[in-house]
């Protein structure tokens, strides 16, 4: 089953900043962010968790998946755990806050 992120964003003229380099910023439980795994694509999502047993802190975000047409073309929403330096609050700020895979629930 072919699965893709729904609302892809490309952005242009952003490159990846260094871990040590990123900006912090409050994060809101439910307040919209966005997030980008690789080639300045973003995607919207939407907080739902902070995970604070761990160091650096990480955070549970959702965003939205669909099949491919030729898999029924279903849309449904899936987690992702990330570190809190792996989002943006614009799309600009996510693709220089490019996120590494740490999984999927």
């Amino acid at each position: 089953m072919a699965l893709e992120l729904v609302g892809r964003i490309k952005v242009k003229g952003v490159k990846p900043v260094p871990v040590e380099k990123r900006v912090r910023f409050d994060l809101t439980i439910g307040a919209k962010y966005y997030i980008s795994f690789e080639d300045n694509q973003v995607y919207p999502c939407v907080l739902k968790e902070i995970i604070t047993t761990l160091e650096p802190r990480q955070i549970k975000v959702v965003s939205q998946l669909k099949k491919l047409k030729k898999d029924g073309g279903a849309v449904f929403f899936d987690e992702f755990v990330v570190y809190a330096h792996e989002i943006g609050r614009t799309p600009d700020e996510a693709a220089k806050n490019v996120a590494q895979w740490l999984g999927i629930d």
